[in-house]
């Protein structure tokens, strides 16, 4: 690839089986992007974070196949060593940290727009050609709709024969509205023809607060005070910067000392009745770690996901209540653009909330996860607020850290 990358695309991954037949799932997302960059000749930078490799396992460099040929595309494989991956609180339950592996790869990236996604997606043909219009913009936060499908995507076939699977095999489809269930009947493969930057943000923009925004902050912890308890009230704020913090302190808009977050959600916690509307804006939030692209100036401005040592639930959602407050505007697009997600055994799933597997298998291993409800009470602070808040500092995405890199290219695969 002689262009600087039009597109970076960012995912995380590492050699463990996660949800069973994982390297097959990676194999398809890696021809899928390959194969759609030569279509439509989009420069593409695939970034892949390895994080925290098995030690008796290949390295993903190794165990899967390159087929890049002349497509637009170089692939960047990104190592996070186990020492970087102990330092981490619950390093020894959660082998990955989805959402620190993501900054990783943003952080790192080189492509004007970075696209934040993950291992099991293939990316459909209309998304491909807007991609290829090259009408992305920043300031602006591209969603797409998911498409939850039967897991017999069939590697061997074209990719063509993967759409025609996908379409008859949707087993629910996840919009900005809730989750669409599917009834399924896993189809027979088909013979297909085959010619069928924005400014940093301020880091101390509440220095500069008039008075009358913080008599309005002074209103925000009354609400926290009717609606959560202390404890839960104070691990949400203690989520803020440090320095934040001390201000809030000065001003009497929050306790000394804040609590560290539980392991587990506190039980008293009050849930709003779901015919109120929602008191800050509503985004496209579903599934929106699968999907999540904004230029990459806007991604520096916002410093990422938060990177909290905690299960990747509900962190890609604070991510975009984050871009939305710093003025990224959020744009839905076309339905026929859209990402198709192979089933597997882990992660969330409807079913699996309904029988609380993952939350049983998080609580049993003592990894915490983000609740609906604290989720819910950092949107309320930004939009009271009126900005975003900043949860990482400028080192965000192992800055500080010199990581080795595996380039792989048509005619090299260079360390």
């Amino acid at each position: 690839m002689t262009s600087a990358p039009y597109l970076s695309i960012v995912a995380a991954a590492r050699n463990d089986n996660h949800g069973g037949n994982m390297l097959r799932r990676m194999q398809i997302f890696i021809n899928g992007v390959i194969t759609q960059a030569r279509r439509y000749q989009v420069p593409i930078e695939l970034i892949i974070v390895e994080w925290n490799p098995p030690t008796d396992n290949l390295r993903l460099s190794e165990a899967l196949s390159w087929e890049i040929g002349d497509s637009p595309c170089v692939v960047r494989v990104i190592e996070v060593p186990n020492e970087l991956h102990h330092q981490l609180r619950h390093s020894a339950s959660l082998p990955l940290f989805q959402m620190i592996a993501k900054n990783v790869g943003i952080r790192r990236a080189t492509g004007e727009f970075v696209l934040a996604t993950n291992i099991d997606l293939l990316f459909s043909d209309a998304l491909f050609e807007f991609l290829a219009s090259r009408q992305l913009q920043p300031g602006k936060s591209y969603r797409v709709d998911r498409y939850d499908v039967a897991s017999e995507v069939p590697l061997e076939s074209s990719i063509e024969e993967q759409f025609v699977y996908c379409d008859r095999s949707i087993i629910r489809i996840n919009h900005k509205d809730g989750i669409e269930e599917k009834l399924v009947e896993i189809p027979e493969i088909e013979q297909v023809p085959q010619d069928a930057i924005s400014v940093p943000l301020n880091q101390k923009w509440y220095e500069k607060m008039p008075e009358s925004t913080t008599l309005k902050l002074a209103k925000v912890r009354q609400i926290y005070k009717q609606l959560l308890p202390t404890s839960v009230r104070d691990t949400i704020l203690n989520f803020l910067p440090k320095d934040f913090q001390l201000w809030l302190v000065e001003r009497e808009l929050l306790t000394a000392q804040p609590l560290p977050i539980p392991p587990e959600p506190a039980a008293d916690i009050i849930t709003l009745p779901p015919t109120q509307p929602l008191p800050y804006a509503k985004l496209h939030t579903n599934t929106s770690g699968d999907f999540t692209l904004l230029s990459k100036a806007d991604w520096f401005a916002i410093r990422g996901y938060a990177e909290w040592e905690m299960y990747s639930f509900h962190l890609d959602s604070i991510l975009l209540y984050t871009a939305h407050y710093a003025g990224i505007e959020e744009e839905i697009l076309n339905n026929d653009m859209r990402a198709y997600h192979i089933e597997h055994s882990s992660g969330w799933t409807p079913e699996a909330e309904r029988s609380q597997v993952l939350d049983n298998r998080l609580s049993s291993l003592g990894i915490p996860k983000l609740t609906m409800e604290q989720l819910d009470a950092i949107a309320r602070l930004m939009e009271q607020l009126g900005k975003p808040i900043l949860f990482n500092d400028e080192n965000w995405g192992l800055n500080q850290h010199t990581l080795s890199e595996t380039v792989i290219a048509p005619t090299m695969v260079q360390h």
